[in-house]
């Protein structure tokens, strides 16, 4: 359970919250000024990246799930378009400049401890730079359907590798060249 669910004053005001109020909604809300506490999923956004059949995947160098792999992501600032923000995580954990090509998947998520959101998945053609581990990234490596790393952590993740590697599976051979650890 998130810090988000077990808010039990208002802040704006400090009053203990209770629920109904607007809408008789079921969520937290503030008696005295109204403020009612919606928890709103989280969004957040990535990047599918190729090269010669392989799809880019990042180890996690932080907690939770450090040593997991994932495709390289991260969560959307306020105002920020996914899209936008798949290109900018991509940049932050690899060094990496694409050019986004298309949405490939998106997928609920209900497995992280931080919390829950929304994911999108966008394809990405890679403009310029060369894959190196930074930010919160400890290692990347280029993986084909065939030979996937493990463990592969979050739900939607392994649901949109599995769905890359059933989409690739007739690639042969494989680059795994890990650039970093």
């Amino acid at each position: 359970m998130s810090f988000w669910a077990d808010m039990q004053y208002c802040p704006k005001c400090g009053t203990p919250f209770a629920t109904g109020g607007f809408e008789q909604t079921p969520h937290p809300t503030c008696a005295a000024c109204g403020f009612v506490f919606w928890r709103n999923p989280a969004v957040a956004a990535g990047c599918i990246v190729e090269r010669e059949g392989a799809l880019l995947l990042a180890r996690r160098g932080i907690e939770p799930y450090a040593g997991s792999w994932y495709v390289p992501s991260g969560f959307v600032d306020y105002d920020e378009d996914p899209a936008d923000a798949a290109v900018r995580e991509l940049r932050e954990e690899t060094g990496l400049i694409v050019r986004v090509t298309g949405l490939y998947d998106h997928r609920v998520w209900r497995d992280d401890p931080r919390k829950s959101g929304i994911m999108f998945f966008y394809r990405a053609a890679i403009v310029a730079g060369d894959a190196a581990p930074d930010d919160d990234v400890s290692a990347l490596g280029w993986f084909l359907p065939d030979a996937l790393p493990e463990p592969i952590i979050f739900a939607a993740h392994r649901a949109v590798i599995t769905r890359w590697g059933r989409e690739n599976v007739n690639t042969k051979g494989q680059d795994t060249k890990d650039t970093g650890d």
